[in-house]
């Protein structure tokens, strides 16, 4: 047989003929994922002292995998590391346990009680063990591993012990949790440790919690959230969390209807306000960056006033906002990102900056009420201003420098424009600070017009040129028109 190793890690193995048992040298402390997977001719594998890590899916589908030596060394084991093997299969217990681990539970009961001894619960442990209602936890137990109750929909009651340092991400998520007691010396809660299903009316943290993780609390019953003064790294303000600096907003509860954000925070963190029954909000001007899906699926939200500091709109941050109507981005906003409005199904008007010079794809899809879109001061119809997002493919895959655009998709727009005796809108882009028509294009512009017998924007077009001066003289201009 032959081992490639590199730094301790096992990179790759290359079996012999007829080969069933192998030994790991010494030496090595982990192995890379795929090296053993679906190696249904191994029958026995050794592990060396030393070795620390069993990955996730490690061992998965070595169908006929029936002896695992394992040293005490292995603290860390990831997700379905044995499973569809002989071994798992004939595991003589329902609750699975490597080295005070418990990786998996095969049994089909509605209340268990976990033994003294063990320390952590593997990720996807528990995951989808429907029968399960009621679990108590340890005295001994240190960490609880991601996924690791995902989807026990019967779920109601869990007993935390005193020990837990750490629940992991979307540890409980999809459970009924009746009742939530954590204890007072927690440190790590991952991003969606429990979903919308579990009851958590008030959450309070305390001194010891170093890391509350993105939405680590998605509760639809959540109505505040409470911060130990003496905790290091969190601060509370009307029931919703910041930065110990009061620097960064992080976490809106569910019920939260109006939220006043106060003078000084600068950013909205990613995630922040999604899902939430906010009705109204107040941005301070000391806000300058909004993180992506900040607001995703706030469907109560009918109106929102960016602060002018902005120059980013990061991508679905109003995404399925579907009672907004209006959207004002602010001055000085240079880059919206992917899907920002994306079914915004009742948004009916859009005002976009001067300051604006590139737009992600999927900006407007599923507007269905989309009427007009304001841009340098000219108020397009939707159908309108669309014609250039589909000229660039954006309404698919690409965002666009929209200055750009404009300038290549000009004529696009004019044609439409004649075809449709849009004078007012013309009058608009004459008007405004934004060159629509050019000292370049406005000769190709009045040509159309005159085609097309259009003649009160011909004259319109005329004037423009007579006044900013774009020809040599009058007797030019007309043998240029044939006028």
């Amino acid at each position: 047989m032959s081992f490639r190793i590199k730094n301790g890690i096992l990179t790759d193995y290359i079996p012999e003929p007829g080969q069933t048992e192998i030994v790991i040298p010494d030496g090595v402390t982990k192995i890379e994922p795929g090296v053993f997977w679906n190696c249904s001719h191994l029958r026995k594998i050794t592990l060396p002292e030393g070795f620390t890590e069993i990955i996730h899916h490690l061992f998965y589908s070595c169908v006929n995998l029936t002896e695992i030596i394992i040293p005490e060394s292995v603290s860390i084991i990831g997700e379905n590391a044995f499973q569809r093997t002989e071994w798992y299969k004939n595991h003589p217990d329902d609750l699975v346990i490597v080295n005070h681990i418990i990786i998996g539970y095969k049994g089909k009961a509605e209340t268990l009680t976990i033994p003294e001894g063990v320390v952590k619960i593997a990720p996807h442990a528990f995951s989808k063990c429907y029968s399960l209602r009621e679990v108590v936890l340890p005295e001994s137990l240190i960490e609880i591993g991601e996924w690791a109750f995902e989807e026990c929909t019967n779920l109601t009651s869990v007993t935390f012990p005193e020990s837990l340092k750490i629940i992991d991400s979307a540890a409980f998520v999809h459970c009924p949790l009746k009742s939530v007691r954590l204890p007072e010396r927690l440190e790590i809660m991952g991003g969606h440790a429990f979903g919308r299903d579990a009851k958590i009316r008030h959450f309070h943290i305390s001194q010891y919690l170093k890391k509350f993780g993105t939405h680590a609390l998605g509760c639809a019953e959540l109505e505040d959230i409470t911060v130990s003064e003496h905790n290091p790294n969190y601060a509370a303000f009307d029931g919703v969390l910041y930065d110990k600096q009061m620097r960064i907003l992080l976490f809106v509860p569910k019920l939260k209807t109006s939220v006043t954000i106060p003078d000084g925070v600068a950013r909205i963190e990613e995630w922040a306000f999604s899902d939430t029954n906010l009705k109204s909000i107040h941005i301070p001007e000391s806000v300058k960056s909004i993180g992506r899906c900040a607001f995703y699926h706030c469907s109560e939200l009918k109106e929102i006033c960016l602060p002018s500091g902005l120059n980013y709109i990061p991508d679905s941050v109003f995404c399925r906002c579907r009672n907004l109507t209006e959207a004002i981005i602010s001055d000085n906003v240079e880059y919206i990102g992917y899907a920002v409005f994306d079914n915004c199904e009742n948004l009916t008007f859009v005002h976009l900056p001067a300051s604006i010079c590139e737009i992600g794809f999927y900006l407007f899809r599923d507007c269905d009420n989309l009427r007009e879109i304001e841009l340098y001061g000219v108020r397009f119809s939707y159908e309108l201003f669309k014609m250039l997002l589909e000229n660039e493919n954006t309404l698919l895959q690409n965002s666009f420098n929209l200055k750009e655009c404009i300038s290549k998709h000009f004529p696009e727009i004019f044609h439409e424009i004649v075809r449709k005796n849009m004078t007012s809108l013309l009058k608009q882009m004459l008007l405004s600070s934004y060159e629509f028509i050019n000292r370049k294009n406005i000769d190709d512009c009045i040509q159309y017009a005159i085609d097309k017998k259009s003649y009160e924007i011909q004259v319109m077009l005329i004037h423009c040129k007579m006044e900013r001066n774009w020809y040599d003289d009058e007797e030019t201009m007309r043998k240029k028109f044939e006028l």
